[in-house]
């Protein structure tokens, strides 16, 4: 049986004080959570045991949802900023990203269902209605 260590230590990241070519995480990608204002954050475990936090950025969110699965080994490198030509946030910066992931390196704790079938399940999970009101129930409702 191999243990985990749970009482590690936190690296929280500021992408402005970066270069063209950090790597800011290197590890196995273990969980999401969030922040103080309900934006998503990765944890990443590092090899010598401890956990390095990335705050959500527009460009990472795509790359991690998009090609990630929690127990892949990934590496992601801050690549600088950029700016934006279109949509609502057009003519501001943004930080870019490069996520590489060893696919012969993985925790085996974890399930692996990479397909792209499995996270669009997910997804219209979240957009499906938690309770459908027939209309002979808003007939008999008072006010």
């Amino acid at each position: 049986m191999a243990f985990k260590k749970k009482n590690v230590e936190k690296n929280f990241l500021k992408y402005k004080e970066c270069n063209e070519g950090d790597i800011v995480a290197e590890g196995i990608f273990e969980k999401c959570g969030e922040d103080n204002y309900g934006n998503p954050t990765y944890e990443f475990r590092t090899e010598d045991n401890k956990i390095q936090v990335l705050n959500s950025s527009g460009h990472l969110n795509y790359l991690l949802n998009e090609y990630a699965v929690f127990g892949d080994f990934c590496r992601v490198t801050y690549e600088g900023m950029i700016k934006l030509e279109k949509g609502k946030r057009k003519g501001k910066d943004s930080h870019t990203f490069t996520l590489e992931i060893d696919d012969e390196k993985f925790d085996k704790s974890f399930v692996r269902d990479t397909s792209k079938q499995s996270k669009r399940k997910e997804l219209e999970a979240e957009k499906e209605p938690t309770e459908v009101i027939e209309e002979e129930d808003l007939e008999n409702m008072s006010l």
